[in-house]
């Protein structure tokens, strides 16, 4: 019995899931490839972070059955249960947390100075990669994404956009996860890490263990391993990576760029395990250049509306014809690309921990974002559509 109540839980997790975020999708794409005309009464609005919140109550549901399996103790409090579903800090754009992990949060309540003065420190930091890089690189991208004609035939503007993209979801993300970390801190939760230098990466494995850490970990507990994962053969490991990228690819949305996109860092993951991998420890000097290059090409499938814009982006990346910038890109969008550069690949945790304990550094990075946000009205959510 319990494990039929698992299924059906998982089954409308799901369903719930695939009406929200791929029922258009799939209607759209039916009446492309049959020329009908059916449509959805009013169409389907997508709840905010519903990709998070799913994903997080599917992993309750699956750790409390594995428990009861193993004789262990399981919650039985609606009230944590509850909590821990719609927790705000991280319910609209992550992290996702697993209940074990904020458990004993739970039942010993850390409300202290201390912690306060910790998930602050830790917002801060968020909040300035947000609002002082993240948005400041991303008006050329948007403007540059809704007319891809001004960056045609010039290669350098072209990856001056993708180098811009590359930090925007960076920084964005990122200063999302860390405020979300702060505000869990402050009210005497601990999430754990969501990036760790992902673009200083040596691989794309590699990179998958620094980059949204909480999906990545997720896909491999609650999918990777229970279809095998490397124990079947290689064959097997190939297939079960596909498998994960490519729902990874539709996690993200309902498009076949991002289908494309988890495929592409699927096919790298399996090249590497081929051979790419003995190749890259002899050249390690360049590995880490190899994995920012491969990361930075995926994101053209990420950012794109479609094929035929990824397409565009990526014939202008090849074409050496062009080294002109584009009048869009003026000199502040390039201070705050070079910013944005060096502290992504080469400042290291330990660096970013000493200006987190920084109250002059910390001081001025909050009276800053504050004056950005009291003068610009614009604060694209990148993450919205997941």
């Amino acid at each position: 019995m319990r494990k039929e109540i698992l299924f059906f839980s998982v089954f409308f997790n799901l369903a719930v899931l695939f009406y929200y975020k791929y029922a258009n999708f799939i209607v759209s794409e039916f009446n492309a490839l049959f020329k009908t005309n059916i449509s959805l009464a009013e169409g389907v609005l997508l709840p905010i972070g519903i990709s998070y919140f799913i994903f997080q109550g599917m992993s309750y549901v699956i750790d409390m059955y594995h428990r009861i399996k193993l004789g262990r103790d399981v919650e039985n409090s609606f009230i944590k249960m509850s909590g821990y579903v719609s927790m705000f800090p991280q319910l609209v754009a992550g992290p996702i947390v697993r209940y074990e992990d904020i458990e004993e949060d739970f039942n010993v309540f850390h409300y202290n100075f201390e912690n306060i003065q910790e998930g602050f420190s830790r917002f801060i930091i968020g909040l300035g990669k947000k609002v002082l890089i993240a948005n400041q690189v991303s008006s050329f991208v948007d403007e540059a994404f809704l007319d891809l004609s001004i960056i045609e035939g010039s290669f350098l503007s072209t990856w001056i956009l993708m180098l811009s993209y590359t930090m925007q979801i960076y920084f964005d993300f990122s200063g999302y996860s860390d405020m979300a970390i702060g505000l869990g801190r402050m009210i005497g939760f601990q999430f754990n890490e969501n990036f760790l230098s992902p673009y200083r990466s040596s691989s794309i494995q590699d990179f998958w263990r620094r980059w949204h850490i909480s999906l990545s970990t997720w896909f491999r507990d609650y999918l990777y391993i229970p279809l095998g994962g490397n124990q079947k053969g290689q064959g097997r490991s190939f297939l079960n990576l596909w498998i994960v990228f490519f729902l990874c690819g539709l996690w993200h949305g309902a498009s076949w760029n991002f289908v494309l996109w988890g495929g592409y860092h699927g096919s790298f993951l399996v090249l590497e395990k081929l051979f790419l991998h003995k190749y890259l420890k002899k050249i390690s000097s360049f590995s880490n250049l190899y994995s920012f290059v491969v990361v930075l090409l995926g994101w053209v499938l990420f950012r794109s509306e479609n094929l035929k814009e990824a397409m565009i982006v990526y014939r202008n990346l090849f074409d050496l014809r062009g080294f002109d910038f584009v009048a869009e890109i003026g000199n502040s969008h390039l201070f705050f690309l070079a910013i944005a550069l060096c502290l992504s690949l080469f400042v290291s945790m330990r660096i970013q921990v000493f200006f987190q304990k920084s109250p002059v550094f910390l001081f001025f990075v909050f009276v800053l974002s504050m004056i950005f946000l009291s003068t610009n009205s614009y604060n694209p959510f990148i993450y919205f559509r997941f």
